[in-house]
């Protein structure tokens, strides 16, 4: 293979301002791709228990893409909202005339609580932006894909799709488990038109959504928990002796899975998981 193997090709990163979504995002910027990221991209945001994507995080994005020789479109978007994953898509086409691969990467953390003590909003929440989220990602794609022939679609799900997760984590199980099955689902009626779909569950991810008090308070047991605390915890839950992965990791899975050496792989749950889904 080539420097550069999916030169021309053009993806759709939803959440691709940081974390996994900007690993993705440079990744697949030096293999020759196109990239355009979609964030709400707020200072603030109290339905969550960290510091959600800023504007300063997108600009960082397609400074880095750019230094690897890529192009970086980047929209202000909702998920939940079909109307603006369509127009997104639409510029999208206008811009560069194509769509090759869209990695469905936007989802929520939360949690803490036993499940019948969710809240409304907090289940409708992950549902709406873990779930749905995906689901109008991939349907606002689907009918270029279905045009042009071609295409490949990868969802981020969690290991947390594959097991039942950890007590308190009700809901975000819940919705992931909804990924990997809406991931199946795309791949059965896809596959026939040359639309590849795969979903990969990374474990823990070394990224701000899970390096923040709340995180290390859920997983040391308590207030005032410590990083160190935290990754022991989490560490023992691994088969491989660490305590999380890297966004380049999870990268590095969505990268070989869009390119051609795994042309036939199609339909997979991909754990990028240190060995957790083993137990």
């Amino acid at each position: 293979m080539g420097e550069r193997p999916l030169e021309g090709q053009v993806a759709l990163i939803t959440g691709g301002a940081r974390g996994i979504g900007r690993a993705i995002a440079i990744k697949l910027a030096k293999a020759g791709v196109s990239i355009a990221i979609t964030g709400r991209f707020k200072e603030s945001d109290d339905t969550v228990p960290y510091q959600t994507t800023t504007l300063d995080d997108r600009d960082k994005t397609i400074a880095m893409v750019e230094e690897v020789g890529g192009k970086c479109l980047s929209f202000a978007a909702d998920v939940r909202s079909f109307d603006d994953m369509s127009k997104v898509v639409e510029q999208i086409m206008a811009r560069f005339g194509r769509l090759d691969i869209v990695v469905a990467n936007a989802g929520v953390f939360s949690g803490g609580v036993p499940i019948h003590q969710l809240s409304d909003n907090e289940w409708q929440r992950m549902m709406d932006v873990s779930v749905t989220g995906i689901w109008n990602t991939a349907r606002a794609a689907i009918p270029h894909m279905l045009e042009a022939g071609r295409g490949n679609i990868v969802l981020i799900s969690s290991v947390a799709g594959i097991k039942g997760g950890n007590a308190g984590f009700g809901h975000y199980a819940t919705a992931k488990h909804a990924v990997t099955g809406l991931g199946r689902a795309l791949a059965t009626e896809l596959g026939p038109n040359n639309i590849r779909v795969n979903t990969v569950c990374p474990t823990s991810v070394a990224t701000p959504m899970s390096e923040n008090q709340f995180y290390y308070d859920l997983f040391s047991g308590g207030t005032g928990g410590t990083k160190e605390q935290a990754q022991e915890i989490i560490k023992s839950m691994h088969s491989l002796p660490v305590a999380a992965i890297q966004p380049e990791d999870v990268a590095n899975a969505v990268g070989w899975l869009v390119s051609d050496e795994a042309r036939y792989v199609h339909g997979i749950i991909l754990p990028v998981d240190a060995g957790a889904s083993m137990y």
